[in-house]
C-alpha cells in the first residue's frame, strides 16, 4: 500500500487520542500547549507551528502539548517526517508537516525510529525497552526485540546503507546490538558500558561506517560494519579559546634552545690556548668570542623540518579526551556538508570533526558563551549544503552562524519547551525544530 493511500485511509477512520493531544473546535490551541513540531522556510527568521492530527468532520486535533524525543525522514521521500515522542507515541506526515497520523501510542517513550533507505515502508523503532517493526507503513506493527534487564532501554537504532538486512540498536546499558537479517535474530558486537545515545551510519552503498555515541565515554567509529571500533576522543583538537599557532611556536623556540644545548660545543681549554698563544690581552677576548661563534655555527644543530613535522603532529594539539567534560555528550548528528564526519555539543561547547594537513582533528566551535560554562545545548545542526552555516539550540534561545562561528545571530523560540531536535528537510526546503518540555527539579 502506497503512503498516499494510508494517508487517506487515516483521513477517514476514527482517531483516538490521548496523553498529552489537545483536541478542541477551536482553530487554535491554548496558550500554553507550544510544544510539538515548528516548520521554518527562511532558515529560522519565522515559524509555523505544525502540529495538526487527521481527523473525522470538523474537530480541530493537534499535539501542541506533545514533547519530541527524535525526528526522523524517509530517505526516498523528501516530504515524510517521522516524529518520536515522550508519551504520545510517533507521528509521521508525508507532506513536510503539513498534516499527521499518529501509530504507535501508549507504550511508552519513543527513543529513536529508522527508515529502510530501500524499502521505505519498512519501520523500526526503539520504544521503551522494545524494538517494534512495520513493514506495511505502519499499518501493524511487530515486537522484533525487547530487553529483558530491569531498567535498560533501547535509546538508538541504525539500518546500514551498505546492506540493510544489518540493523544495529543501542541501549541504555551500552551493549551495542547487531541484526544480519532485518531483525529477526540479535548480536551483541560490542559493549560499551556506557549509554548508547545515537548511531549514525555512511550514508552511501559503498560505505561500512558505523558510529556510536555514548554518553559519556566517547564517539566510536567502525570502518567495518562494526566488527572493530576506534574512539574518536583520541584524536586533536582545535581548542577555541588557544591560539595553538602561537603556542605551537613558542614551543619550537624552546626545543631548539634544548637542541642547542645538547649539540653547541664549547671551546676546549687546549683550543683556547692555541687561539690566544702570542696574542695581546686586549684582543684574546673577541678572538674567543669569534672562535665560538665559528664553531657554533659549525656543531650547532637547529631543529630539521621533519622534527618540526613531528613536533606539530604531537605536540600542537592535544587529544579531545583531555579536554575537561568532552567526552560528556548531549546531542550528536552527521554533519551532512561534508564526507563521514560528526559534530557534538555538551554543556557549552560544540566539535565537529575537520580535516587538516595530517588528517582529522575536532574543531572547537567558538560560541559566545565561555566553554564548558554556558547553557546546556539540546539541538546542533550544519546546513547540508553550507559547510560554514550552523545552528544550535538551548532551552531559551536558537544561535545561527554563518561564518563557523565566528558571530552568532540569536533568536527566540518558537515554543516556550527546549529546542530538543534542529534538522533539514532532505531537500533543504525546510529548517524543522521538534520541542520538547524539560522537567524543572
Amino acid at each position: 500500500m502506497t503512503k498516499q493511500k494510508l494517508v487517506t485511509l487515516m483521513l477517514i477512520l476514527p482517531l483516538f487520542l490521548s496523553g498529552c493531544i489537545s483536541v478542541s473546535n477551536k482553530s487554535e490551541a491554548p496558550a500554553n500547549l507550544t510544544g510539538g513540531f515548528f516548520r521554518s522556510s527562511d532558515l529560522g527568521s519565522t515559524w509555523s507551528k505544525m502540529n495538526t492530527i487527521f481527523t473525522v468532520g470538523n474537530k480541530k486535533a493537534t499535539f501542541d502539548a506533545a514533547s519530541v524525543t527524535v525526528m526522523t525522514y524517509d530517505p526516498l521521500d523528501d516530504s515524510a517526517i517521522y516524529l518520536g515522542t515522550q508519551h504520545d507515541g510517533v507521528f509521521y506526515s508525508y507532506d513536510y508537516g503539513g498534516g499527521w497520523s499518529r501509530t504507535l501510542n501508549n507504550k511508552g517513550t519513543i527513543n529513536d525510529i529508522i527508515v529502510d533507505q530501500e524499502r521505505n515502508c519498512t519501520i523500526f523503532v526503539a520504544v521503551h525497552n522494545a524494538i517494534y517493526k512495520t513493514t506495511d507503513c505502519s499499518r501493524t506493527w511487530e515486537k522484533v526485540y525487547f530487553e529483558p534487564t530491569k531498567g535498560q532501554y533501547i535509546k538508538s537504532l541504525a539500518v546500514s546503507y551498505n546492506d540493510n538486512s544489518i540493523i544495529y540498536a543501542g541501549t541504555s546499558g551500552g551493549s551495542l546490538l547487531r541484526s544480519r537479517d532485518y531483525g529477526k535474530s540479535w548480536d551483541v558486537i560490542k559493549r560499551f558500558s556506557n549509554d548508547i545515545k545515537r548511531i549514525f551510519v555512511g550514508e552511501d552503498k559503498a560505505s561500512q561506517i558505523v558510529y556510536a555515541v555514548t554518553q559519556s565515554k566517547g564517539i566510536f567509529k567502525s570502518l567495518d560494519n562494526g566488527d572493530n571500533w576506534e574512539n574518536l576522543l583520541n584524536l586533536r583538537v582545535d581548542r577555541a579559546e588557544i591560539d595553538e599557532d602561537v603556542k605551537f611556536e613558542e614551543f619550537l623556540v624552546k626545543q631548539e634552545a634544548e637542541k642547542f644545548k645538547k649539540t653547541c660545543k664549547k671551546l676546549t681549554t687546549q683550543e683556547k690556548r692555541d687561539i690566544t698563544e702570542g696574542v695581546d690581552e686586549d684582543r684574546k677576548e673577541q678572538l674567543l668570542e669569534d672562535a665560538q661563534e665559528e664553531k657554533n655555527r659549525v656543531t650547532c644543530q637547529y631543529l630539521t623540518k621533519q622534527e618540526k613535522i613531528d613536533f606539530e603532529k604531537s605536540d600542537k594539539y592535544v587529544a579531545l579526551k583531555d579536554i575537561k567534560k568532552a567526552s560528556s555528550v548531549i546531542t550528536a548528528t552527521l554533519d551532512r556538508s561534508v564526507e563521514d564526519a560528526v559534530i557534538y555539543a555538551n554543556n557549552g561547547a560544540i566539535y565537529r570533526v575537520m580535516i587538516d594537513k595530517y588528517g582529522p582533528i575536532w574543531k572547537q566551535i567558538k560560541l559566545l558563551t565561555p566553554p564548558n560554562k554556558g547553557e546546556a545545548i539540546f539541538a546542533v545542526l550544519v546546513n547540508p549544503v553550507n559547510t560554514d552555516e550552523l545552528f544550535y539550540a538551548t532551552s531559551k534561545a536558537l544561535y545561527h552562524s554563518i561564518d563557523n562561528g565566528g558571530s552568532w545571530a540569536i533568536s527566540d523560540l518558537p515554543t516556550n519547551h527546549s529546542a530538543r531536535s534542529l534538522s533539514f528537510s532532505l531537500d533543504n526546503r525546510f529548517l524543522y525544530l521538534g520541542a520538547y518540555q524539560i522537567k524543572k527539579k
